[in-house]
């Protein structure tokens, strides 16, 4: 397993997801346990080390890496100061990160005093927390059973070995420490479980196995008040719909599972998924819904979250964490535009959707607040029928304080950047979509403002319609432009001359000449066709409606015959060079050969290049316009 240097990996490890960096109060893991000695700092109040003996530093770097060493020069040179560099990482710190297990086992062996082999660095990590980040398993049973309570050391972040061994889903390491007496309810500085901290290292899989094993950590809260469910949306490397992958990338993902990197991404979402049906399972979750509103509840929603077993969970959270992460997690879910995590939840625990946000919103209201389509869509199927497992008041309900359907919901969010120049009818389109799960007696409903959903749409997409309008208008004048300039140019360029004795081309018969005069008249008359449609589009009024059919039919000619002419015209001036050059003499191999690869080897390098790099074909505008 690939790690970072020395101590860039420790200390990451020990940064994840500590927030606002607000200290709480320390609750050690295993009370009596020992805490980091003085100057274990991490970045805290004490001073850093400023010290360095650069020579000695040097020369020990060199031996560490060095083939059969002899231990004893090592522990020489760190007979006065076991530090050896300015995290004050002791010698068997160093070697262990180093990843020189035979010599760290033979400093193990030789160190006789044990409170050598207890030392902490400047973040109070101490060897066993180094040999469990590198995944050494060697070392870290060698050192446990020298020391069998490092098992318990705390670093400045409250952390004990296993911890680590969660942060980085190191499975086989996190059960050799749980055998070995180290405890899986011990909690951060921040109050992360052990199954927090699998989480927030996206380890599925270790966070699987912990909440099967230790569910009283799946209702579990840190000092921000979050859920294990809650901070795994938080993730978004966990889920398939947040990971961009190029179209190569895409295409061995769907088809070809075997690639081990693209392998590894694929089993870290299938078990993320599986990790949230176990925890939405779980029917004490069903409290962290609660904590919204019920459907027609108009009280306040919890204000705090109540004592669980002989420990209380962190309740003091900043206001702001606290207003967010009262929200359920499938409202998270929808907030984040995260379908799989919405999908799942809906699908284990229905019920999930009959409560609201704190601001008394249903999920299907936030998600089309937040733009999030796929999510809408969702919910969209699990309400259609005659007995749909979703209650269909989610299609009816209207906000109490702003008198809004989801209608109006869907109508006022216009994206801030339209993504191309037919935005609009995408947007159009989604009106259409979201009317038709609307009820009847709805679709003209008036909010609070006097406005009906179509009304609010007009006014809230006014800045998205003027900006495809200019798109579509600099387009247009711009592959006129071009259109006119390459038919003028291409008009002078017939290869050859006349022959006196019939008045034909020279070259008339032969099938390069055939092949340019055909592509020379098509490329001709859908150059033209481009043009008109083009100088169309920068006289047509834009209304609002015309976006839906009319205006994108128009440019999707338009870019098609564009197209096809700049094809055309391609092929009409190859034939005409190859004429010009070959054309008088028969045709060899081997001046083919070359004349075909000037041709075609850059290009077709750019776009393999393009290809790799994950650049996307994008040609939807081709089925727009028919939608």
């Amino acid at each position: 397993m690939a790690a970072p240097s020395t101590t860039q990996k420790l200390k990451s490890a020990a940064n994840v997801g500590t927030g606002s960096g607000r200290k709480v109060e320390k609750q050690p893991s295993v009370p009596g346990k020992s805490q980091p000695a003085h100057g274990a700092g991490g970045g805290g109040s004490e001073e850093p080390p400023h010290a360095l003996d650069v020579a000695r530093f040097r020369r020990l770097n060199s031996l560490i890496h060095r083939e059969n060493v002899d231990v004893n020069e090592l522990l020489r040179l760190v007979e006065q100061d076991n530090h050896v560099n300015l995290m004050n990482d002791p010698l068997l710190s160093v070697v262990i990160a180093c990843k020189k297990p035979k010599l760290a086992c033979r400093l193990i062996d030789k160190i006789s005093s044990n409170d050598i082999l207890k030392a902490y660095n400047y973040d109070g990590d101490t060897a066993l927390h180094v040999a469990v980040a590198m995944d050494d398993k060697e070392v870290a049973l060698k050192l446990i059973h020298r020391v069998p309570d490092l098992v318990h050391k705390l670093n400045v972040k409250q952390e004990i070995p296993l911890h680590k061994a969660a942060l980085y889903g190191l499975k086989d390491m996190f059960w050799l420490l749980v055998e070995k007496n180290s405890s899986p309810e011990a909690r951060r500085e921040d109050g992360a479980t052990m199954l927090h901290c699998a989480i927030m290292g996206n380890a599925p899989v270790l966070a699987l196995q912990i909440a099967k094993n230790y569910k009283s950590q799946i209702e579990s809260r840190n000092e921000h008040a979050l859920t294990p469910l809650q901070l795994l949306v938080t993730i978004p490397e966990a889920f398939r719909s947040q990971v961009v992958l190029g179209a190569l990338d895409s295409f061995i993902y769907d088809l070809y599972p075997r690639t081990r990197r693209l392998e590894k991404i694929k089993r870290t979402h299938r078990k993320a998924l599986e990790l949230i049906e176990f925890l939405a399972r779980d029917p004490r979750n069903m409290e962290f819904y609660v904590l919204g509103r019920k459907q027609g509840d108009g009280g306040a929603p919890a204000a705090g979250f109540r004592e669980r077993g002989e420990r209380r969970d962190q309740l003091n959270a900043p206001a702001a964490s606290t207003r967010r992460w009262n929200e359920p997690p499938l409202i998270l879910g929808a907030q984040m535009g995260i379908p799989e995590f919405v999908s799942t939840i809906l699908r284990v625990c229905p019920q999930a959707a009959t409560y609201l946000d704190t601001g008394g919103r249903s999920v299907l209201q936030v998600a089309l607040k937040h733009g999030n389509r796929e999510i809408v869509r969702t919910i969209r199927e699990m309400t259609r029928g005659k007995n749909p497992i979703l209650p269909s008041w989610l299609l009816s309900r209207v906000d109490k304080r702003t008198g809004r359907t989801i209608l109006h919901f869907a109508s006022a969010n216009a994206p801030k950047h339209n993504q191309d120049a037919l935005q609009m009818q995408d947007e159009l389109r989604w009106f259409e979509t979201v009317r038709d799960m609307v009820p009847k007696e709805l679709v003209y409903s008036r909010n609070a403002q006097e406005m009906t959903a179509e009304e609010m749409f007009t006014e809230s997409h006014q800045a998205l319609l003027k900006s495809c309008k200019v798109q579509l208008m600099e387009t247009g004048r711009m592959c006129s432009g071009l259109v006119a300039a390459v038919v003028f140019a291409s008009s002078f360029s017939i290869p050859g001359d006349k022959d006196p004795a019939t008045g034909n081309p020279v070259f008339f018969g032969r099938a390069a000449f055939t092949v340019f005069s055909h592509a020379y008249v098509i490329g001709l008359s859908c150059a033209a066709t481009s043009l008109v449609l083009f100088l169309s589009l920068a006289m047509s009024p834009y209304k609002e409606q015309q976006f839906r059919r009319i205006i994108p039919t128009e440019y999707f000619f338009a870019r098609s015959s564009f197209g096809l002419a700049m094809l055309s015209f391609l092929v009409a001036f190859t034939c005409n060079i190859y004429l010009q050059l070959y054309g008088w003499q028969k045709t060899k191999s081997k001046n083919l050969i070359p004349f075909v690869l000037e041709l075609t080897a850059f290009p077709f390098i750019c776009f393999l290049v393009l290809f790799f790099r994950g650049f996307t074909f994008d040609l939807s505008f081709l089925f727009r316009s028919w939608r």
